[in-house]
C-alpha cells in the first residue's frame, strides 16, 4: 500500500539557569512550525529545591495557536501548573499538583508517589479533572539504571527536575 509522505521541519530551543536551589527555564516549541498544525508554544518554569527533600515548581505554557482552533485567535492560550514533591529517606517520593488550562477552561489535580533504589525506580500517579470535564489518567513508570547510583543521584536521574502534574 501507499505510505504517507511527510516532509516537515520544526525548531525548538530551551535553556535552564541554576542558581543554588533555584532553577529557571524557558523553552520555545515549534518556532518554525511546518506543517502549520504544529502549534507555536513558549514554556516558562521556576523551581526551588530545599536540599534534597522538598521541591516546589511552577510553570506555564503559552500556546500562540491553540485559541485559533477554538475561535479566539486574538488570545494566547495559557496553561498553568504548580507542584510539590517530598522526597523521604533518599528512597520515597510523594507528589501533588494542580494544572489549569484557560483555553479549555479545565482544571486537574494530580498526586502520586514513587520508590527508588540505586538500580531502579517505580512510580505511580493519578490525574483527575475537577473542572471542565471528568477525565481520569493513571500512569505507572518503571526506571532501570544501567550503572549503580547513589540514592541521591538515582532520584535526580529518575526525576530530572521537580515533578509536574502528568
Amino acid at each position: 500500500g501507499e505510505g504517507t509522505d511527510i516532509n516537515a521541519f520544526s525548531f525548538d530551543a530551551g535553556a535552564v539557569l541554576r542558581l543554588g536551589g533555584l532553577a529557571l527555564g524557558v523553552t520555545g516549541n515549534n518556532l518554525n512550525p511546518e506543517p502549520p498544525e504544529w502549534r507555536r508554544q513558549l514554556g516558562l518554569a521556576a523551581g526551588y529545591a530545599f536540599g534534597t527533600t522538598l521541591l516546589l515548581e511552577f510553570d506555564t505554557l503559552l500556546d500562540f495557536d491553540k485559541n485559533e482552533t477554538l475561535g479566539r485567535a486574538d488570545e494566547v492560550a495559557p496553561r498553568y501548573s504548580g507542584a510539590i514533591e517530598l522526597f523521604l529517606d533518599g528512597t520515597y517520593a510523594l507528589r501533588g499538583g494542580v494544572l489549569h488550562d484557560r483555553a479549555e477552561d479545565s482544571t486537574w489535580v494530580a498526586f502520586g508517589g514513587g520508590i527508588f533504589n540505586p538500580g531502579s525506580g517505580l512510580e505511580i500517579g493519578v490525574r483527575q479533572q475537577v473542572d471542565g470535564g471528568d477525565e481520569t489518567l493513571v500512569s505507572v513508570g518503571l526506571t532501570l539504571f544501567m550503572q549503580p547510583q547513589s540514592r541521591g543521584s538515582a532520584r535526580r536521574r529518575a526525576t530530572g527536575r521537580p515533578h509536574r502534574p502528568p
